[in-house]
C-alpha cells in the first residue's frame, strides 16, 4: 500500500523569482556516495534573523522522481551552527506504508544522516535542529518531487 502524500513543491517561488539553493562543498560528499544528488530535492533552511542555518540534500540512484528509485538524505547544518554541537534530526520515509522510515537523531556538529530507503521517490523527509541552548530553529517536512 502506498502512502497517500505524494509532492510537495521544495522551493518557493517568489514574484516570477526562482530562489535557487546554492551549491555547497560537502552537497557532493561521501556520506551518500553511490548516489546522485537532486537539486530540485535540496531545501534550505533560515533562523528567525534570515540567516541560513542548515540545508536538507536528497540524493538518488536511477531516475530521482520515480518511487521505486533508492535514495539517501542529509541534513546538513551551516555557518556558525557547523562549529557547534547540537541536536539535528533526519527521517526519511518511502510513499510505502509497509517500509519503516530511516531516522538519524543526535547531538551533531555538521550533519545528521545518512538516512537511506529502497524505494525512496516520492517519500518524505522531516528534518528537525536545535541550537546548543535547546531552543528550536528548524522543524520541517516536505515531499520529495515525483513523476
Amino acid at each position: 500500500m502506498k502512502r497517500v502524500l505524494r509532492t510537495v513543491a521544495p522551493l518557493v517561488l517568489a514574484a516570477g523569482t526562482v530562489i535557487a539553493i546554492p551549491t555547497v562543498s560537502h552537497a557532493a560528499s561521501a556520506p551518500c556516495a553511490g548516489y546522485t544528488i537532486d537539486n530540485d530535492a535540496a531545501q534550505r533552511y533560515y533562523d528567525s534573523k534570515g540567516v541560513a542555518v542548515a540545508t536538507s540534500y536528497i540524493y538518488t540512484k536511477g531516475s530521482p522522481y520515480l518511487d521505486s528509485s533508492p535514495s539517501c538524505a542529509v541534513f546538513y547544518a551551516e555557518g556558525t551552527y557547523s562549529t557547534e554541537t547540537k541536536y539535528m534530526g533526519i527521517t526519511l520515509c518511502d510513499n510505502y506504508t509497509a517500509t519503516a522510515c530511516d531516522t538519524d537523531h543526535g547531538n551533531y556538529k555538521e550533519y545528521a544522516g545518512p538516512v537511506t530507503q529502497a524505494h525512496g521517490g516520492c517519500g518524505t523527509v522531516h528534518v528537525v535542529m536545535r541550537n546548543p541552548a535547546g531552543t528550536t530553529i528548524v522543524d520541517s517536512s516536505y515531499g520529495m518531487p515525483c513523476d
